[in-house]
């Protein structure tokens, strides 16, 4: 939450302040810009974020394989990974003519 409130908003924030050609071309920190700058550390705000995500996200994957695990100790097979044709009605033969062999 506080990088959606506070960190995001104050690097954007103090960029935005400086004046354009000054903050994009003259060198403040060990040879870089304040645009390379706030890259740098938006960057590292969107790896952090990545991470964070993928650790929720794993939370309600880790329960899905549980569940799976005990539907295939509760029932004794697997499923085949077979697709679903909800709401696909089969193509109609064609009308076979009496010329037709069986």
């Amino acid at each position: 939450m506080a990088t959606a409130t506070d960190y995001l908003p104050e690097a954007v924030g103090a960029y935005t302040r400086l004046p354009r050609q000054w903050a994009d071309s003259r060198p403040i920190e060990n040879g870089k810009t304040s645009l390379m700058l706030l890259i740098d550390q938006l960057d590292l705000l969107s790896a952090t974020m990545d991470k964070i995500f993928d650790a929720v996200v794993r939370v309600d994957a880790d329960a899905l394989i549980v569940h799976g695990r005990f539907l295939q100790e509760k029932f004794g097979h697997a499923a085949t990974g077979g697709t679903l044709n909800i709401g696909e009605q089969p193509a109609p033969e064609a009308p076979r003519s009496t010329l037709d062999l069986p």
